[in-house]
């Protein structure tokens, strides 16, 4: 029998998942915010200081789900009475009414939040030594004074830096409270409200991270490795964390691929918009210079790491980006073992670096370890394999045929009969025509590739059942 911590924890997950969608439809109705470094701050159990001048904006989901395990009480603006006005008739709108903080030691994770009389909340890493603000927020801050008195605190465990400590306090209700957050609502919640105005947070001395946002499928998750070689895997909702583990023991390969990459090639974004997939932030670290240029705004002072943004990863990743992206999808597949939900196949598999549709209902796809698949019109498929070179061979030509464009214009159009995909240095590549021979630039490995899908009946081959 399922123990009943691990229901509650499952209908706890389908809230959180409520949440995810609720929030990323709020992006595009609330205001600006601002984000920049913090200067000098004094460090108290929450602080009030107000943020500096406003620099690049980000967008901000709602912090709590529309429908929560606690109604809000029945007040049409706030519950907070409103502050006595001063002898000279003015409110004082920056008068704290919530203050949390929340952290994790093991990931030197150190944040927290503050909201004012004006509906103004400031979001500060103290880690990174960066703040943000956000304005017109009085209803997270209704949902929060709802909300946070009905949280249970257990008292953290004794030497446990890997557990979620969190404090809050609401002063014009004299009421405060701390200890260890284990509510996965409120932990999604915070979670996806910082680092949508802070970006994720990584460990510091951070080498690679990748961290997804919540989707119907999954809650938002994070890898991290460091340059000690500690490999960090968490989910949004762990009231303790998965302690670090190191890397040589579950992706020996893993440093290589991150020094192979050239920072240079890589571009700011890959992204393509899909349903139900996560948006994605990849980082990579590079040693710092000398000549390092000063900080971009939403930078800490010393961080000379290249974030780059990923969506939809089967379509927008070059080549260059996928064998390490595999890698990592698979070290959080490990982690998200056991939770959310099945998620459908893409259209085209995040291996893939050749994808053929020819107009007789036949399909070939290479992938990046040289795994061919091909299907004949009837749905029957065959499995082989090619060597590394014969695929770098096949794509490469493909690639300088010059008849490929970037995009995925005409397969998502379908309305042409063959479609052609390749995996290129900037991501997704295509060229498609109707029936009959293909353009004359790639002519010759076309008639390869159908000389691919005739085979099939060799000793590496492995025939599935019709349908697969």
């Amino acid at each position: 029998m399922m123990p009943r911590r691990r229901i509650v924890r499952d209908l706890y997950f389908a809230l959180a998942l409520m949440f995810a969608a609720s929030a990323l439809a709020a992006c595009t109705r609330d205001g600006g915010s601002a984000l920049q470094p913090v200067e000098s701050r004094q460090q108290t159990a929450f602080g009030s200081e107000g943020a500096g001048a406003t620099a690049t904006p980000f967008i901000l989901p709602t912090l709590l789900p529309t429908i929560t395990r606690s109604a809000p009480a029945a007040a049409t603006a706030t519950r907070t009475p409103p502050p006595e006005p001063s002898p000279q008739g003015t409110v004082d709108f920056d008068q704290p009414v919530v203050e949390l903080r929340y952290g994790i030691p093991a990931l030197q994770l150190d944040r927290r939040l503050e909201g004012n009389v004006n509906g103004q909340i400031t979001v500060v890493d103290e880690t990174r030594g960066l703040a943000a603000i956000r304005q017109n927020q009085g209803g997270v801050l209704l949902e929060l004074q709802s909300i946070l008195p009905s949280l249970e605190l257990e008292p953290l465990p004794e030497g446990c830096d890997t557990c979620v400590a969190f404090s809050y306090a609401m002063p014009l209700e004299n009421a405060e409270s701390e200890g260890w957050l284990q509510d996965p609502v409120l932990l999604a919640s915070v979670e996806n409200f910082t680092a949508a105005l802070l970006g994720p947070h990584f460990p510091p001395a951070t080498t690679v991270g990748l961290r997804r946002s919540a989707t119907a499928y999954d809650v938002a998750h994070t890898l991290a490795l460091t340059d000690e070689g500690l490999l960090y895997r968490w989910l949004a909702t762990d009231g303790n964390v998965e302690a670090p583990i190191a890397v040589g023991s579950a992706a020996p390969e893993l440093p290589a691929l991150v020094d192979s990459l050239d920072g240079d090639e890589l571009a700011a974004q890959y992204v393509v918009n899909c349903v139900s997939t996560p948006l994605e932030t990849l980082y990579l670290n590079s040693a710092p210079t000398p000549e390092a240029a000063a900080p971009a705004p939403g930078e800490a002072e010393g961080d000379d790491g290249q974030t780059i943004r990923v969506a939809c990863p089967a379509f927008s990743l070059p080549q260059s980006l996928q064998p390490l992206y595999l890698q990592l999808d698979a070290l959080l597949q490990e982690t998200l073992a056991g939770h959310g939900l099945p998620r459908p196949p893409t259209e085209v598999a995040l291996e893939a670096v050749l994808d053929y549709r020819r107009e007789d209902g036949a399909r070939l796809a290479l992938s990046l370890d040289g795994a061919t698949r091909i299907t004949n019109g009837a749905g029957e498929t065959v499995t082989t394999t090619l060597s590394s070179t014969q695929v770098m061979s096949i794509t490469t030509a493909l690639l300088d045929g010059g008849a490929l464009q970037p995009g995925l214009t005409a397969f998502t159009a379908g309305e042409l009969e063959n479609v052609l995909l390749v995996r290129g240095s900037q991501g997704m590549m295509e060229v498609a025509w109707p029936a009959g021979e293909a353009p004359e630039a790639i002519l010759e490995e076309v008639r390869v590739l159908d000389e691919l899908m005739e085979i099939g009946e060799g000793p590496n081959s492995v025939r599935s059942e019709t349908g697969d």
